[in-house]
């Protein structure tokens, strides 16, 4: 199980502290398509309100809009706010004289397929191992993400993120076509354990996009299942990285298995996006596939002479905030609502 922050830093562990990663700042790489007004709302968010204070170093868009060129950064970033006294002239033209360089970097990134592997391509110019990974239309708050960042700092090889989720065997009270079954936060809680943190909002080390499009650690059928069905690359990424971190989790302490972090997320996705008003109990059911994906996904492998890589982790103990189990809670409240696949 993993330690608190407070038994991480002290002397009785400094065997692990040793380890922690010397990255000082991350990259957000925001995935976006056909949404402006939210794609501004989301720069707006990670270049001005949080930025180099929440050690965010550069600011990635992947644009896979083929037809239609990417906006420059200066047309598409809302100014930043100043907070300035009025009667404090030398103030007011010291922040006029800042440049550019107090906020992180933005770059548009046009990858040459619509595709959601593209999310996953390699960056050339990255300055940071760490990759935090987000959907246009999710916003940590600048706190949450710093403690995001200082938690993937103490497991980076791990998924670290603040969207659990269980693939499990079907209990079969309502009938599926898939033998596993992806659950949502309610199971995840109900069952105190979860194996996939999804890519939505999440941090991993840079060394995975490239494994993502190595067909020696990521089968090729995979990616093509993904752009067959535009669905579950997130589910791909999660079987690549626990089939590269499953020896961790023998040991005492497992720093690279799967870790949750409780943030106060704002996600305009989940009251309206497929994953609660899309997840009813049938086969054409966005819940259903996902099930589905898991099954093939599990077959490739098969294929290739590898065992199922996802292995379960306790919810209490792979939190980066330790609570007792009636104590966790999700990110987003809404979670709770996310109910599709409960009892298959």
């Amino acid at each position: 199980s993993i330690l608190s922050p407070q038994e991480i830093t002290s002397p009785k562990y400094k065997h692990i502290s040793k380890k922690v990663s010397k990255s000082t700042s991350f990259a957000v790489v925001i995935n976006t398509f056909k949404r402006p007004d939210m794609l501004k709302l989301s720069l707006d968010h990670w270049v001005n309100k949080c930025g180099r204070k929440s050690n965010i170093s550069q600011v990635f868009v992947v644009w896979a809009e083929l037809d239609k060129d990417p906006p420059k950064p200066e047309d598409i970033l809302p100014p930043k706010k100043k907070k300035l006294r009025s009667s404090d002239k030398d103030e007011e033209q010291q922040q006029k004289g800042k440049s550019l360089e107090d906020e992180p970097e933005v770059e548009f990134l046009r990858v040459p397929k619509d595709s959601l592997n593209s999310r996953f391509l390699p960056i050339s110019n990255l300055k940071s191992d760490a990759v935090f990974m987000v959907d246009d239309d999710v916003r940590i708050d600048c706190a949450s993400i710093t403690a995001g960042f200082e938690a993937w700092r103490h497991f980076p090889n791990a998924l670290v993120g603040y969207y659990p989720r269980l693939a499990s065997q079907k209990l079969g009270v309502f009938e599926s076509k898939a033998e596993m079954i992806y659950h949502t936060w309610p199971i995840v809680f109900a069952k105190q354990k979860f194996n996939i943190i999804l890519t939505k909002a999440s941090f991993f080390h840079k060394k995975y996009l490239d494994m993502y499009h190595d067909d020696n650690e990521n089968p090729k059928e995979v990616l093509e299942y993904v752009d067959a069905h535009k669905n579950c690359e997130d589910v791909a990424m999660a079987f690549l990285v626990a089939r590269k971190t499953a020896t961790s989790k023998r040991n005492e302490y497992c720093r690279d298995c799967p870790l949750y972090v409780h943030g106060k997320i704002k996600d305009e996705g989940l009251l309206n996006g497929i994953s609660t008003s899309g997840g009813k109990l049938s086969p054409q059911g966005h819940m259903e596939k996902r099930s589905q994906c898991l099954d093939e996904m599990i077959s490739i492998y098969e294929d290739r002479g590898w065992n199922f890589p996802l292995f379960d982790v306790p919810l209490g103990d792979q939190s980066w905030h330790h609570n007792f189990w009636w104590q966790n809670t999700p990110s987003n409240f809404y979670e709770w609502f996310s109910v599709g696949n409960m009892l298959m």
